[in-house]
């Protein structure tokens, strides 16, 4: 172990003297690959603090904290991610970036992926739960705004009747 300490110390040495020879701005992979050198060597002084473990205990470990962090919303039944969603939306209309911020705020732990909210929502519109509305982001690009189905109400849900409901015409048809 101790030879491997000095191997990441002298790449270390290596790669700073590197970096001071280049020419400002040109050594992003360099500054990178010294950080890699730091984190390993932090890893390696930890490990040696720490009681040494077989490397089957080691991803079981990781394994364990990963589960525990990864995706809550994963862990909700499809119907309770469906209500959540309907729930978090009320009356707003948010970004798929806006929901995952809301469901991470609501669960409290671990990591959210806009990927799996993205994929309840689509679901709920394909379902008919919800509607989207495309927003230009000055990009050229489209992104959509989610928000709730709402009945209508008052002069504007008799104008949709009227305006759908078939004359005596169509009903002769």
């Amino acid at each position: 172990m101790d030879d491997y300490r000095e191997m990441i110390e002298e790449a270390r040495a290596s790669l700073r003297t590197l970096l001071l020879r280049t020419e400002p701005g040109s050594g992003l992979i360099l500054h990178n690959a010294l950080n890699h050198l730091k984190a390993m060597a932090e890893k390696e002084d930890s490990a040696s603090t720490a009681a040494p473990a077989t490397q089957l205990e080691q991803w079981r470990e990781r394994e364990i904290e990963a589960s525990a962090n990864q995706a809550p919303l994963r862990n909700l039944s499809r119907l309770d991610r469906a209500r959540l969603i309907v729930e978090l939306l009320g009356d707003d209309r948010l970004t798929v970036r806006g929901v995952t911020a809301k469901i991470t705020e609501r669960l409290g732990h671990g990591a959210v992926y806009d990927s799996t909210t993205r994929q309840a929502l689509m679901r709920l519109l394909n379902e008919g739960e919800l509607c989207r509305a495309p927003e230009p982001n000055g990009c050229g690009q489209v992104r959509y705004r989610f928000y709730r189905k709402t009945e209508l109400n008052g002069p504007i849900a008799d104008l949709e009747r009227t305006f759908h409901e078939p004359t005596e015409d169509e009903e002769a048809i």
